[in-house]
């Protein structure tokens, strides 16, 4: 093995940092809240994942260098022949859009509906069963995107783990529960039975969220190479300790866990309490991107035999 005093640690360089973590977060709403929408048929969640894709698009193109080029050189390659399908970032530009193109459909049927009968055939189908199963399927291949697309990134093993995409999909899971409940009661429906049911599946994925996450971290620093061994240091006692346990573990997580077996136990629907619990869910989610990303550091590089 080589010695520790051999070894030379290389910052993170991919500048991944809090634009693609709310791009990743944003993605994750606009994805599982797709998924959660075939239950929950408001408007204002569908006005809220319809907003949330678009800013998530805004955000990965304002991280580039030149956004402006990026759909210049996607409509030249699609014209020319040359685009490359099976690129990530052509994937991943896909499902955005398709997702897009679903979710404004649905808020056209809520806002507009059948005031222009000529187009009555538009909301009818977005009232389908059928039609939601397809936004629901595109929302979940969005979710499973973004935790791809940092797990396929070469040379940082922190996020080179399939646990990546499993945490983002629970994460995202949490923060459209998180939405369904901050709609309902806003709505007024604080004794409704689907909002205690909603709490108790918020509880269930808090509670699997909290295994998943504190593994990520286990796994990383036991199983993982130096790199990722790193990367996990910087994450549970490091620069980015206070982060991950007071606001991804402790506010993000065990603070909904705590308000959500208190509804479930007391079948009381305290407003204030159950908000709180769904904004500090989501403002969780957003930093457990954010740590993710900035703890990526390269694998050390051996100086040993150089003079």
């Amino acid at each position: 093995m080589t010695p520790i005093n051999d070894l030379y640690t290389q910052l993170q360089v991919a500048g991944w940092g809090w634009l693609i973590a709310i791009f990743l977060w944003l993605a994750g709403i606009a994805g599982m809240g797709s998924v959660a929408y075939y239950w929950v048929r408001r408007t204002s969640l569908a006005i809220t994942l319809l907003v949330a894709i678009i800013l998530a698009l805004i955000f990965v193109v304002s991280d580039l260098t030149r956004p402006w080029n990026v759909p210049h050189a996607m409509l030249t390659a699609l014209f020319t022949g040359t685009y490359n399908w099976f690129s990530w970032m052509a994937i991943g530009i896909m499902l955005l859009v398709i997702q897009l193109i679903l979710l404004l459909i649905i808020v056209y049927k809520h806002l507009i509906g059948h005031r222009i009968k000529w187009l009555k055939w538009i909301s009818d189908i977005a009232s389908s069963n059928i039609y939601l199963l397809i936004t629901a399927f595109f929302g979940f291949l969005v979710t499973i995107y973004s935790g791809f697309l940092i797990s396929q990134a070469s040379g940082i093993p922190l996020w080179n783990t399939p646990l990546i995409p499993i945490l983002w999909i629970i994460s995202a899971s949490i923060c459209a529960v998180a939405l369904v409940e901050i709609i309902s009661v806003l709505s007024g429906d604080l004794h409704d039975e689907k909002l205690l049911n909603t709490t108790k599946i918020g509880f269930s994925i808090d509670v699997f969220e909290l295994f998943v996450v504190l593994s990520f971290i286990y796994v990383m620093l036991t199983v993982g190479t130096i790199g990722a061994a790193i990367g996990a240091e910087i994450i549970y006692r490091g620069e980015l300790a206070a982060l991950t346990w007071i606001g991804v573990i402790g506010l993000g997580i065990i603070y909904p866990l705590i308000i959500g077996l208190y509804t479930i136990t007391t079948k009381r629907h305290d407003k204030a309490l159950i908000i709180s619990a769904a904004l500090l869910a989501l403002i969780g989610a957003l930093i457990l991107r954010y740590v993710i990303l900035a703890a990526g550091v390269y694998e050390p590089l051996s100086i040993s035999g150089f003079s």
